[in-house]
């Protein structure tokens, strides 16, 4: 289980919870704000590492990616990277959002 899963499950536990505890074994667990702060505070820091990376991992990666996947392989590398237009960050973290929504267990 990842990191970021733990934190998105606290966060459903915390806000979702049912008004109505049930009984039995299971043990009544409250969450401080602090705590729930700081989880929701990791969570986005860990979005933002994510699309960080993705930043620079695609607009590295990319020129690189479609050179060789270029039909026209008469065309150099720079010439690729004229017409590469990079992704910016706000673009990188609709990317890592979307691919967290998709992929996710």
């Amino acid at each position: 289980m990842t990191l970021s899963t733990m934190v998105v499950e606290n966060f459903i536990q915390t806000f979702f919870r049912s008004p109505y505890p049930m009984s039995g074994g299971m043990k009544n667990t409250e969450v401080s704000s602090g705590k729930f702060i700081f989880l929701l505070i990791t969570f986005f820091i860990l979005i933002l590492i994510k699309a960080f990376i993705v930043y620079l991992g695609y607009n590295y990666m990319a020129p690189r990616i479609i050179y060789s996947l270029s039909i026209e392989k008469n065309m150099s590398l720079e010439q690729i990277q004229s017409r590469f237009h990079p992704i910016t960050f706000v673009e990188s973290v609709i990317f890592v959002i979307l691919m967290n929504t998709l992929f996710s267990s």
